[in-house]
C-alpha cells in the first residue's frame, strides 16, 4: 500500500483527571470525536482511571491508524498535584511505547492562538472551533471542543501533508 496518498491522521486529546476528549483528524478534516470516561457506580482509584485511559487510547490508535498525537497539558490552576504529575508521566510512556513523541500543549497555548487571550473562557474556545469547523450548533461536551481547538493548533503550527 502506497503510503503517500494516505491523509495523515493526528488524534487530538484534552486529558484530565476523570474524562478526556478526543478528536481524529485525517488529512486536516474532522474525522470523529469522543469521550473517554470511566463510568462506575462506586469509587475508582486514579490508577484505573490512567490505565482505562490508556487502553481507549490504544483502540483509537489501532483503529484510526494514528500516525501523530497532540496532547493538552494535564494541569489544574495553582498546581500539579500527584494524580496530574502520574498522568503526564502515563502518558508520555504511552507515546515513547508507540514510539512516538506526543506533543504537548498547554491550555494557555491553545486559547492565545486561538482567539489571542490566554486567558479566553471555554465558551468562546468552543465558539471559535465551531465556527472555524463549520459546526455551529452540533452538541458536544466541552472535552470535545477542547480536544478540537488542540487539534487545530497542532494541524495549524504543524502541517501535515
Amino acid at each position: 500500500m502506497n503510503n503517500s496518498r494516505q491523509p495523515q491522521t493526528l488524534l487530538a486529546v484534552e486529558t484530565t483527571v476523570r474524562s478526556s476528549g478526543w478528536a481524529v483528524f485525517q488529512g486536516g478534516e474532522i474525522a470523529a470525536t469522543g469521550i473517554i470516561a470511566l463510568r462506575s457506580s462506586g469509587p475508582v482509584g486514579f490508577q484505573a482511571r490512567i490505565a482505562h485511559l490508556i487502553k481507549n487510547l490504544d483502540r483509537l490508535v489501532e483503529t484510526w491508524a494514528v500516525q501523530a498525537v497532540a496532547l493538552g497539558q494535564p494541569t489544574r490552576v495553582g498546581s500539579r498535584t500527584s494524580s496530574l504529575v502520574q498522568l503526564d508521566s502515563a502518558l508520555s510512556r504511552w507515546g515513547r511505547d508507540h514510539s512516538w513523541t506526543c506533543d504537548c500543549y498547554t491550555a494557555p497555548q491553545v486559547k492565545a492562538a486561538l482567539t489571542g487571550n490566554p486567558h479566553a473562557s471555554r465558551g468562546v474556545v468552543s465558539h471559535l472551533v465551531m465556527a472555524h469547523f463549520g459546526l455551529i450548533g452540533q452538541q458536544k461536551t466541552h472535552y470535545e471542543w477542547a480536544a478540537l481547538a488542540i487539534g487545530h493548533h497542532h494541524l495549524t503550527t504543524h502541517p501535515m501533508s
